[in-house]
């Protein structure tokens, strides 16, 4: 376990700047004092993918308000969005710094999530009653890369967890059965396996149509992120081939 006053993390095939550190701690100093409340930090990205295509992460609150707790906890959970707030791009670990002692006293991280256990982790920072502020700055070098230790499966299998772990508050607000239809929904168009499942469609959610809101926003912006890459492919191809003609 880390012993300095502050932690921060960093995954094996990422990048930091090398005024991470110094900057987010600074960050931190000067939220501590105009707050009454623990503060975590949450540094932008900037994600590279196999083919060369980069794309800018900003943190939560560099572009509006951030969220408070519950809104926060409401986003992790269920991908639950407010108008007019900031969430970011989430809370990966690799972008998180905070006080070593916040992160012992919720618990450290669950050993037995070997995904989203950044998200398990800042759920339960947000019932400590824990703020998050973003910087502007891009601070992390994120390179998208895949494995067995990536799969969706497995992802699928740790968010079945973590919503079993949160079960309480999920059935006093009404929204067990969503959390549970969302994540295999994630599941299925992770795998590109999406089919006609009337089960799916046809459900006693209490809000029926609000996953499948969220799931046509964000998936017309990975159908637009696809297109990219296969124009950015298309035009090395067509590059190659006349260099070598």
């Amino acid at each position: 376990m880390a012993t300095g006053k502050y932690i921060c993390f960093i995954d094996d095939d990422d990048t930091a700047d090398p005024l991470r550190i110094e900057y987010q701690i600074n960050h931190l100093i000067n939220s501590d004092a105009r707050s009454d409340q623990p503060i975590v930090n949450v540094a932008s990205i900037e994600r590279t993918y196999p083919n060369g295509f980069r794309y800018l992460m900003s943190a939560l609150g560099t572009k509006g308000p951030p969220p408070n707790g519950t809104q926060l906890m409401e986003y992790l959970l269920l991908h639950y969005r407010d108008y007019g707030v900031d969430y970011g791009f989430g809370v990966p670990t690799c972008s998180l710094m905070c006080r070593t002692s916040l992160l012992i006293e919720i618990g450290g991280f669950d050993p037995r999530l070997k995904r989203v256990e950044d998200t398990d982790a800042c759920i339960r920072m947000c019932l400590h009653g824990v703020g998050f502020t973003g910087t502007e700055k891009y601070l992390v070098r994120q390179l998208s890369t895949s494995g067995s230790h990536k799969s969706p499966l497995l992802n699928y299998q740790c968010e079945l967890l973590l919503i079993g772990k949160y079960i309480g508050y999920l059935t006093e607000i009404n929204m067990t059965e969503y959390a549970f239809l969302s994540a295999r929904l994630r599941y299925a168009f992770f795998k590109k396996a999406v089919r006609n499942d009337e089960n799916m469609a046809y459900s006693d959610n209490p809000e029926p149509y609000s996953f499948f809101i969220h799931f046509g926003k964000s998936a017309l912006k990975r159908i637009i992120f696809g297109l990219h890459q296969q124009l950015s492919l298309s035009k090395r191809s067509c590059i190659n081939f006349f260099m070598h003609k």
